[in-house]
């Protein structure tokens, strides 16, 4: 069977330094358990904890007569962790050195990253936590406090127990569960729960993100990999609301142009070794986008590069036939209805409804359905309605990242362009978001599953 259980505590991200405590006390949690969690393993258990931006969450599986004596562990744990000063002080180091890192990684994560910190309203920037972790103020005392007093004070549980588990033993396993928290803790209310919302871009503008070297934050300037040589771009076009069919549309756009784009970007033009189009999420908001890294031409002119792609691809729709459309619609309705191989990964798809609301647990089968009603002219409409340069519903965002040999040319004319966090920030104050994704109660279980 396999176990996930989200504690949402608004007081784990309310704000950078309460993020970074959190993260350490994530690690230092499993690392108090790894005596037991060893034996666990011979047993066949297995078990992750770690935060996320509504809290902590747990994943446990294995042989189901014996979850309930992992889960009771790990829980107690939780409620009652030793915290010791020494521990702490390995801990902290491994989360600072996780978010120094991070400006070593390849400049499309750091084009990726970019983007996510923009469209997601309420997510921090990763220079503060660093920032945090090298300050007086991270202290073994300040961390006690937290972990004592706020990080568990209100509290909401939700969770999902799949495979050879009945009901009633699932809701005892969760019962057992919300005694083992700290007799302080609080429930939440349905309006205290975290609710992460996405922004909305302007219609019918752009906006740019760009890093450079020369605009780099100080910390960013000094963990960065001076020697790297290559410059990365994700242009991205937001389409809206995750919704049927408008959905079903943008996945067979992106179906039908994932090798026309690598064709022309990656083989005949030879931009770089990594390019990637598809479908991107983000917070219940769907829209495409277009991924490259080069080492040779910099951001502004892999962007000029993909947007005269996208200027070829109504031709391309035009002169698709019904049977290659057929078969990308088809290819995408064998890969919404093929079967899991694996329980986890099940397990893995029913979860992923869970912690956004959207309890659409029916998805793949629903989405199937949809497709098959969907015709060329539906594909072209949308493109030209949504995706089309100079379209009248576009939504275009470029997260930019230039290498330092690279020289930082003169902001895109008619584009919003953000180039320090500081100023991505004043901007997200500036704009409306899209409704919280999973506005519903969760359903009731079917009748066959109440045993």
């Amino acid at each position: 069977a396999n176990v996930y259980i989200d504690l949402l505590a608004p007081a784990a991200y309310h704000s950078p330094p309460a993020a970074v405590l959190t993260r350490i006390f994530s690690k230092q949690l499993a690392d108090e358990l790894t005596e037991f969690s060893y034996h666990a393993e011979c047993a066949g258990l297995h078990y992750s904890v770690y935060n996320c931006s509504t809290g902590l969450r747990l994943i446990l599986s294995g042989y189901n007569h014996k979850l309930p004596v992992l889960l009771s562990k790990v829980l107690a744990k939780l409620a009652h962790a030793d915290l010791t000063a020494e521990r702490f002080v390995v801990q902290k180091d491994i989360v600072a050195r996780e978010y120094a890192n991070f400006w070593k990684e390849q400049p499309y994560q750091h084009a990726m990253y970019a983007a996510s910190h923009l469209l997601e309203l309420s997510r921090w920037y990763i220079g503060d936590y660093l920032e945090y972790t090298q300050s007086a103020a991270l202290t073994h005392e300040a961390y006690v406090s937290f972990v004592r007093t706020q990080l568990l004070e209100m509290v909401h549980l939700q969770a999902l127990c799949h495979g050879n588990v009945g009901a009633a033993d699932a809701r005892r396993w969760f019962a057992d569960a919300l005694a083992a928290l700290p007799a302080a803790a609080r429930p939440l209310r349905p309006s205290q729960r975290p609710a992460h919302r996405a922004l909305e871009l302007p219609e019918g503008s752009e906006v740019v993100l760009r890093s450079h070297p020369s605009t780099a934050p100080p910390l960013q300037k000094q963990h960065s990999n001076a020697d790297e040589s290559n410059s990365a771009v994700e242009v991205y076009l937001q389409v809206g609301v995750d919704e049927r069919p408008r959905t079903m549309v943008l996945e067979l756009v992106a179906q039908a142009l994932t090798k026309p784009a690598y064709h022309q970007l990656r083989t005949v033009e030879q931009l770089g070794y990594i390019v990637f189009s598809g479908v991107r999420h983000d917070l219940g908001v769907v829209g495409f986008r277009v991924l490259v890294q080069s080492s040779e031409k910099d951001a502004a002119e892999l962007d000029a590069r993909i947007e005269c792609f996208l200027g070829t691809v109504g031709a391309l729709l035009d002169a698709m036939g019904d049977d290659e459309f057929g078969n990308h619609k088809k290819a995408l309705i064998d890969l919404k209805l093929e079967k899991d191989k694996k329980l986890r990964q099940e397990s893995g798809r029913y979860w992923s409804e869970i912690p956004l609301g959207t309890y659409d647990f029916e998805r793949s089968e629903l989405d199937a359905e949809a497709l098959k009603a969907i015709t060329k002219a539906d594909v072209r409409a949308f493109w030209d309605e949504h995706l089309a340069p100079g379209a009248p519903r576009r939504r275009r965002l470029s997260s930019q990242v230039f290498a330092s040999r690279h020289a930082l040319p003169p902001p895109p004319a008619g584009a919003r362009c953000l180039e320090t966090p500081a100023a991505v920030v004043a901007y997200k104050r500036t704009r409306p978001a899209y409704p919280a994704p999973g506005a519903v109660e969760p359903p009731e279980p079917p009748s066959e599953y109440d045993e």
